[in-house]
């Protein structure tokens, strides 16, 4: 596993997450099943991603920091997508417990990726694609 490939995973997680939002607001089963099943797809491959890339560090503390911050992403991604599985756009709380358990799952894949660029070739992770097009050019 490479570096570059836990930040396109965890692009994925945020892109799945944030269509499994737009699903909800709409009602729509089947964007919602969907949307979920790209998010659980793109946690595992996350979590395979990392485990195989933290074996390439020569350095012990990076690979403990950047597996801790990966279990705290996948603990965060399992908090949103209970927390989407409560949701009822008529309740006012549902949707503030969805969207506190958004941007805390957001904040903590920034925390993985921050994280992984530590590791060999991680430098230029980041989770806005915006930004990796700004670096390739």
């Amino acid at each position: 596993a490479k570096a570059e490939t836990v930040g396109e995973a965890a692009r994925r997680i945020v892109a799945s997450n944030q269509a499994l939002v737009r699903a909800l607001g709409t009602s729509s089963w089947d964007e919602i099943a969907a949307a979920a099943r790209q998010q659980g797809e793109a946690s595992v491959d996350l979590l395979n991603n990392v485990k195989g890339c933290a074996a390439t560090s020569p350095d012990p503390k990076v690979r403990a920091e950047v597996l801790a911050a990966t279990k705290a992403s996948s603990e965060t991604s399992m908090k949103f997508l209970e927390a989407a599985k409560q949701y009822r756009a008529e309740n006012p709380d549902s949707h503030a417990g969805l969207t506190k358990c958004f941007d805390e799952m957001n904040e903590k894949l920034q925390t993985m990726i921050v994280a992984a660029r530590k590791l060999p070739e991680g430098e230029d992770l980041d989770l806005n694609e915006d930004n990796l097009a700004k670096l390739a050019e």
